[in-house]
């Protein structure tokens, strides 16, 4: 790493720390566990005859489906202002008003807390007003620029929206942490353990200055914020135990083939170290904030918890695993193949909203060898034909989909390997 130039160097801090974010954090937590049991249940919904199966699906399980996609479309909120606004322009609105917005399937799930989507009414100079959905992205975006540009410089290509805008509402709400980095970002750490993000930073900043509390460091916010849950019965980080654990079931569940286990294996290891260092080292985040990158704590992190998977432009691959698999099998990483759990994304759209085209065309077609045809695109369920099986036709047997009477676009069609 200490060899590559600082801009690539930069773009792989940039990742690993997205990395972290999601694998340490209550929110990364939940919303694995949101992925992977979404396609559990559908799957569970399907009839265990050869009724013919309309695809896309017309049953409760789908409506139920569509509607959390939409709650959590709104948690994970915007990464950018209307199309209709030019990324330019944007920088040039300011924070008007703060809204917080009911949500009947948002208070579903959370009965015993009054909680909303933050909704940000933006204006510029000439009166002209955009909306801007306040939530995940936007706080896990802007603690990312906070410490990337703490350590390699400011920079240019960042937008206002969603890189700046979790410190512009701490500017606007509560100047006192707002105008200080260390603790927007600490603000910004808190508040991912949280399931609601965007609604946690927000909530906290009001809390804080209705207290009118001063702190002088990331760790008295990061204390505060969890106080502050722990008074509001939130669970935290009871809560993540809960996740961890629905998560293991669902891979269990979900990848049964022998062809998964190792892929299966890194990313229980992953998450399950994730959660392990956050409890054991709760203001880690805070401390590579101040150490130099690659170095103390950041170090043990990467060791422990591995990196993101990462290809160049020769196409060739490299992952940092968790050390505790590279030390049981130097090349446990040739058996790993992150790209697979994709097809947890390909079949719960294929089921709720009947796509076809697979998604790992892209990556197939840069293979070796090269394994795609235009079956990829109009019809891959037809690769179950196949000898030689790709991930689509894999996911198809894994899941029980390939002996079931599937009926695409009106026309009955054979998956039967």
């Amino acid at each position: 790493l200490e060899k590559l130039p600082d801009y690539i160097q930069r773009a792989y801090f940039h990742e690993l720390i997205h990395y972290l974010q999601y694998n340490t954090t209550g929110y990364g937590l939940y919303y694995f566990w949101h992925v992977y049991d979404r396609l559990r249940q559908m799957l569970a919904s399907l009839p265990h005859d050869k009724k013919p199966i309309e695809i896309p699906l017309q049953n409760e399980a789908q409506k139920e489906q569509l509607q959390l996609e939409d709650v959590f479309s709104k948690v994970r909120g915007s990464a950018k202002l209307p199309a209709r606004i030019h990324p330019l322009a944007a920088k040039y609105y300011e924070i008007k008003e703060i809204v917080l917005d009911d949500d009947s399937t948002l208070s579903k799930h959370f009965p015993h807390h009054q909680v909303g989507h933050v909704r940000l009414i933006l204006r510029n100079a000439g009166g002209d007003e955009a909306p801007f959905r306040f939530g995940e992205t936007a706080v896990a975006e802007t603690m990312v620029r906070l410490i990337e540009c703490k350590h390699y410089g400011a920079d240019d290509r960042f937008d206002r929206f969603p890189y700046f805008v979790a410190e512009d509402v701490a500017k606007v709400v509560y100047p006192v942490v707002g105008n200080n980095p260390e603790l927007v970002f600490a603000l910004c750490d808190v508040s991912m353990m949280h399931p609601l993000p965007g609604w946690a930073f927000y909530h906290l900043l009001e809390q804080m200055k209705k207290d009118n509390s001063r702190f002088t460091s990331g760790e008295e916010v990061n204390r505060y914020g969890l106080k502050i849950f722990a008074l509001e019965n939130w669970r935290i980080p009871y809560r993540e135990e809960d996740a961890l654990h629905g998560i293991n079931t669902c891979l269990d569940k979900l990848y049964h083939l022998k062809e998964f286990e190792p892929t299966k294996i890194w990313v229980k290891t992953v998450i399950e170290n994730g959660f392990e260092f956050r409890a054991n080292n709760p203001y880690f985040f805070i401390k590579m904030f101040r150490e130099k990158p690659f170095t103390g704590t950041m170090n043990i992190a990467w060791k422990t918890i591995g990196g993101p998977h990462c290809i160049n432009d020769n196409f060739v691959r490299h992952i940092r695993l968790p050390e505790i698999l590279e030390k049981k099998d130097p090349h446990y990483v040739d058996q790993v193949y992150p790209q697979r759990l994709r097809m947890i994304w390909q079949m719960h759209e294929f089921l709720v909203k009947g796509k076809v085209d697979c998604d790992l065309y892209d990556i197939c077609s840069n293979s070796k060898p090269d394994i795609v045809d235009e079956r990829c695109l109009t019809a891959p369920w037809e690769r179950v034909h196949d000898q030689q099986k790709c991930p689509y036709a894999a996911a198809m047997i894994q899941w029980g989909l390939s002996h079931k009477n599937l009926v695409i676009g009106g026309v009955t069609v054979d998956t039967t390997p």
